[in-house]
């Protein structure tokens, strides 16, 4: 295969690591940056971009580009001492005009295309399609305000509090992550709530999540335990202490899942399902960069359809 397959993330992505390691057994050429340290000189010729970006010794050329795998890349960044307002102004134009060149390659190049994946990180949207795919989600409202929040938590109850977006943040000089919280009709009560919309969800008594992760069409679940076998209310917590098994996805399931990837323009994705005790799957969410390498049976399986979507390889 002549080309290379461009990795664009940050330096330290150990899910990013698994797909360059199974591209390198293939022998597949793979050029990987983060978006703060490219070097770009790229002309327009005729309806495409032609040139090369680089790093370093690191050097691609954009039409020898035969994949794009689109993890999580850092954002540019101005130089250290600019003034606050010019540095805004750097960030933005680096931004828009390195991003917006890499966009211009093919669509069907990338795992995931940029706009899709930012559009999919919307969870109200998600969740519309979700249900439009035939899926089942659990009852959730979108509030700020305090009364609305209570009489959800009373009405559906038991609720969970659950972050927008998984960034972390930074207190006492620790960083923090969160996770799904219970809630009850007090908390919702909190003028806290004012500050910013929050999203609720009725809390499904489950019995055993579900990881799954798609790649054009293959599916593949697995399940956290914990170690002494208890379902964890989020498994995200501590990876390290869950065991896990491959679970089979109903057909139902499937059909619906890989329509909501369509639906959201999305090649690959890492869903998030609970499936109750009477064995009904329910949708959490999509997460179009997700994390899926931790140790579990079907690691390298997931690699190898990567990587065949990078690089229109299908291995035996």
């Amino acid at each position: 295969m002549g080309g290379s397959v461009l990795v664009l993330t940050r330096r330290m992505d150990p899910t990013a690591d698994v797909v360059v390691e199974e591209l390198n057994r293939r022998a597949i050429p793979v050029i990987r940056f983060d978006l703060g340290e490219v070097v770009v000189a790229a002309e327009l010729v005729g309806t495409r971009w032609v040139g090369q970006l680089r790093a370093g010794s690191r050097c691609a050329r954009l039409e020898d580009t035969v994949g794009v795998y689109y993890r999580r890349p850092s954002a540019p960044t101005a130089p250290p001492g600019t003034d606050p307002q010019i540095g805004a102004w750097i960030e933005a134009e680096a931004r828009w005009g390195l991003r917006g060149l890499l966009v211009a390659l093919p669509r069907r190049l990338w795992v995931n295309w940029p706009p899709a994946v930012h559009a999919a990180e919307h969870k109200p949207w998600q969740l519309v399609e979700a249900a439009a795919a035939g899926l089942r989600v659990p009852r959730t409202i979108i509030t700020n305000d305090p009364d609305s929040a209570a009489g959800f938590a009373s009405a559906a109850a038991p609720v969970l509090y659950k972050a927008f977006r998984a960034e972390p943040v930074r207190l006492d000089g620790k960083t923090h992550l969160v996770y799904a919280t219970p809630v009850d009709v007090q908390q919702c009560r909190s003028d806290t709530i004012r500050v910013a919309p929050v999203m609720l969800q009725t809390q499904i008594d489950k019995a055993f999540d579900a990881g799954v992760t798609c790649v054009d069409g293959h599916v593949f679940a697995v399940a956290p335990r914990g170690v002494d076998g208890v379902v964890p209310l989020d498994w995200r917590i501590d990876h390290a202490a869950n065991q896990w098994q491959t679970v089979t996805v109903p057909e139902q399931v499937r059909v619906g899942l890989l329509e909501l990837l369509d639906r959201l323009g999305l090649r690959f994705a890492a869903c998030d399902f609970s499936v109750d005790h009477c064995g009904v799957w329910w949708h959490l969410e999509v997460n179009p960069a997700g994390q899926w390498a931790w140790d579990h049976p079907l690691r390298d399986a997931i690699a190898s359809a990567i990587a065949d979507a990078l690089t229109g390889e299908t291995t035996p």
